[in-house]
């Protein structure tokens, strides 16, 4: 009877256990306190309602703002021999979300940003293409 209650205990703290882990939210990648995440299109509103402070960074090319950005955004090609210089400047303290085309640019961005310690960024997911899209 002993044993029965032993396997028991043991067969409920594993039950416990594991619904403790997948009940976890998933969490931004934070590294050294910084915060750093993809961001979905149909969050980028509501962020931005939520959080005016929080600056818009295009890092496509000329010709492709050229053909629509998104409102207020400050643009930085990232092809630009001195985008690194550009993006050292930024003030590391605000929050950011970053775009290119469709996100593989802006993804890049985000490891640049983290690798310099910026506080908050985050990589549009589909990039203006999937904002032009909604």
């Amino acid at each position: 009877m002993n044993n029965l209650v032993v396997r028991h205990l043991i067969l409920m703290t594993a039950i416990i256990m594991l619904c403790a882990q997948s009940c976890k939210k998933p969490k931004a990648d934070t590294i050294k306190g910084l915060i750093s995440k993809d961001l979905e299109i149909a969050n980028l509103e509501g962020l931005l309602k939520e959080r005016p402070d929080v600056i818009l960074l295009d890092v496509r090319t000329p010709k492709e703002v050229a053909g629509g950005k998104i409102p207020n955004a400050k643009e930085i090609d990232y092809r630009s021999n001195d985008f690194e210089e550009k993006i050292a400047k930024l003030d590391k303290n605000k929050s950011y979300v970053i775009y290119c085309k469709s996100g593989g640019r802006s993804s890049k961005v985000l490891a640049i940003m983290k690798e310099k310690e910026f506080k908050e960024c985050y990589n549009l997911v589909g990039g203006y293409t999937a904002y032009a899209k909604k």
